[in-house]
């Protein structure tokens, strides 16, 4: 049972409490603020381990991906390969260098706080898309030899795969 004792006088009237078995305990009101506060804390809390734990992904290297047919139906060239290539890189953002005859590296800067650089060795008949640095992205080799990354990386890498055939697709034209 609760009981309502008095405590004091104040301002000319009467301050009480509630009391349950001789100890004071808060107001209704006061206990639902009061849940309501830790239960901020509590999603507070849980939200910022969510965010700190985030777990990587394994790192996709694409490879020997075959040139899709062209709308023409033509046989595509090395050349043909190379500006698609160049040419879907540069649509998303993508930093290109030619390394050798048949050897690009596409490097991408996000926000100026993430870099990933990838080698895309490429032929007439198809192209790779390699892992082969990365600033800011949280990759790991793990004991067992796999790669992790940050889970951007992989959607970064397959929307260049998806760009690439793209412009492939079209190249015949």
């Amino acid at each position: 049972d609760s009981r309502i004792r008095v405590i004091t006088q104040k301002n000319g009237g009467l301050s009480a409490a509630l009391f349950r078995n001789g100890l004071p305990t808060a107001r209704p009101a006061e206990r639902g603020s009061a849940m309501k506060r830790l239960l901020l804390l509590t999603c507070a809390l849980l939200l910022a381990l969510n965010v700190g734990c985030r777990s990587g992904a394994s790192v996709q290297n694409l490879q020997a991906l075959a040139p899709p047919t062209t709308v023409a139906g033509t046989k595509l060239t090395q050349q043909d390969m190379r500006k698609a290539i160049i040419n879907a890189c540069a649509f998303r953002g993508w930093q290109t260098k030619d390394v050798s005859p048949e050897l690009i590296e596409a490097k991408l800067v996000v926000r100026n706080k993430h870099t990933v650089v990838v080698d895309i060795p490429y032929s007439a008949s198809g192209y790779a898309i390699k892992y082969k640095d990365s600033i800011n992205m949280e990759y790991k080799t793990k004991s067992d030899g796999s790669m992790v990354i940050h889970p951007n990386y992989n959607k970064w890498v397959n929307t260049l795969q998806s760009d690439i055939n793209a412009q492939l697709a079209k190249a015949g034209n």
